[in-house]
């Protein structure tokens, strides 16, 4: 009998654990696809803007190989901030 319950127990503890790390896997992936359609680069007034939400935050940078970097860069602080939350 003990060795059925801690058959049962421990088949549990892995089921329970594994639906944790998917529950993370699946917040992480809506994260980042939801840094990637926030955060875009966008053309305004013949200029290229970081932008949120269609909303111009960054002007445009001087150094146009510098852009791409700042974008994935923003990307990037935006998913360590969510994931932060917690929520």
């Amino acid at each position: 009998m003990k060795k059925i319950i801690y058959s049962i127990k421990k088949w549990w503890k892995k089921t329970t654990e594994e639906y944790h790390r998917q529950q993370v896997l699946k917040r992480e992936k809506e994260v980042r696809r939801e840094a990637m359609h926030r955060l875009q680069v966008r053309e305004f007034e013949s200029g290229l803007y970081l932008c949120l939400d269609d909303i111009p935050i960054l002007k445009e940078i001087e150094v146009a190989q510098a852009l791409p970097n700042a974008l994935h860069e923003a990307r990037e602080h935006y998913q360590d901030y969510k994931l932060s939350l917690g929520l």
